[in-house]
């Protein structure tokens, strides 16, 4: 019973997780950004961010276990505890992007100089 509580619980944390994917990539395409303004300077600063995207990249993708498997051993109260914090951090995410986005317009891109 345990077992299968925990293997329920992880599937619903994926399927919290790729929804948020998927509507963090429809936000950025519905989303109307505001026209471009000239860009005074630019924050060097700003590829120690992109780095530690690619680090946690590398850390989610990187390591392959066994699908809808525990990373380490914990109760189902702590595994109901977990679940519950990916969905409110998953939500705060996407509002926190997208709010940023519709914000700043093309200006959070790194690529433009």
């Amino acid at each position: 019973m345990k077992i299968e509580v925990k293997i329920i619980l992880n599937q619903f944390a994926i399927a919290v997780t790729i929804i948020s994917w998927i509507i963090f990539f429809f936000g950025f395409l519905i989303l109307k950004r505001h026209t471009a303004q000239s860009e005074k300077k630019r924050n060097r600063l700003a590829v120690i961010g992109f780095i530690l995207q690619a680090i946690g990249y590398v850390l989610v993708f990187g390591v392959r276990r066994e699908s809808f498997s525990d990373i380490i051993s914990m109760s189902v109260p702590v595994a109901v505890i977990l679940a519950i914090i990916n969905l409110c951090l998953a939500s705060f995410s996407l509002w926190i992007t997208l709010a940023a986005v519709k914000t700043l317009g093309k200006q959070w891109d790194l690529g433009r100089e």
